[in-house]
């Protein structure tokens, strides 16, 4: 008997490295203990989270590995940042306050 499975065209999430999936995991556990669990999910600026990705970016690019003050992987900080988005765009609580073009 041939197994069935109706999943094409789902995502593949065991295409995540687990190295990747642990490091966005202490961040979020950083956040948690600092902030309360999916304190985010109430709204943020999408501004401020895309400020707090790119200082990760520019710190690791400047040969810095993990943030000095949590001692986390700058890269899993910044996984957390762009999750947030995400979570906050699906949930309708973000706010978008990106400069569009054409506005003045």
């Amino acid at each position: 008997m041939s197994e069935v499975k109706h999943d094409q065209g789902k995502e593949d999430l065991s295409l995540i490295p687990l190295s990747a999936l642990k490091e966005e995991a202490k961040g979020f556990m950083l956040g948690e203990k600092k902030y309360g669990r999916d304190n985010f999910k109430q709204g943020m600026e999408v501004s401020r989270l895309i400020a707090a990705a790119l200082r990760h970016i520019h710190q690791y690019m400047e040969g810095e590995y993990a943030d000095p003050e949590s001692g986390a992987s700058h890269l899993g900080h910044d996984r957390c940042c762009l999750a947030m988005i995400l979570e906050c765009e699906r949930l309708g609580t973000l706010v978008d306050n990106r400069h569009k073009k054409g506005s003045k």
